[in-house]
């Protein structure tokens, strides 16, 4: 499954569901200790991509440590920016506010979340914290393993699915003690 998860047809809803009746199975199983293991799951699976994608871009010659520790805001938004690019399908718009790196899904863009939950009959308030929040967390948390320094803070700003009119906006601010 991490195959699936790690390439994102986001805009599949029958993808998406499926996920989800997953996600409720192991709910319905376990009750509410499986919501950290999920997110966990899907944490794991970003952090895993996002390996295999700096190896590429490192192979690549288009990052390097010495990039990370240059800029590591710029390097963070680097490695988005190669993500969801090779991932295709709908895109975020993606800006840097000083050392923080947006990700911005606009409400009229599709989302096949929304119906997934309904469809499913997922229950978690917001259930994208755990499902795709976490992925790009995963994916944010290798500069930080690579970079000993840097850390990533993560904030959601604004989601669709507490608030059926927001955008989607998270924000990962990059710290660094140089």
């Amino acid at each position: 499954m991490s195959e699936r998860v790690r390439t994102d047809d986001n805009l599949n809803c029958e993808v998406r569901l499926e996920e989800y009746y997953d996600i409720k199975r192991l709910i319905d199983e376990f009750g509410d200790a499986a919501y950290p293991a999920v997110r966990h799951y899907y944490n794991a699976c970003g952090f895993e991509s996002g390996y295999d994608l700096l190896l590429s871009l490192i192979r690549e010659g288009t990052l390097s440590c010495a990039a990370i520790r240059k800029d590591p805001t710029e390097s963070l938004l680097a490695l988005f920016t190669t993500f969801f690019a090779r991932r295709g399908g709908n895109q975020p718009i993606l800006t840097r506010e000083g050392e923080t790196v947006l990700l911005k899904t606009e409400n009229a863009v599709f989302c096949p979340s929304p119906t997934a939950q309904q469809k499913s009959g997922v229950q978690h308030r917001d259930i994208c914290t755990i499902h795709k929040r976490a992925f790009v967390e995963g994916l944010a948390q290798v500069i930080e393993a690579f970079v000993p320094g840097v850390q990533v803070h993560y904030t959601n700003a604004s989601s669709r699915t507490l608030d059926p009119q927001a955008d989607c906006i998270e924000a990962f601010h990059v710290v660094f003690p140089w």
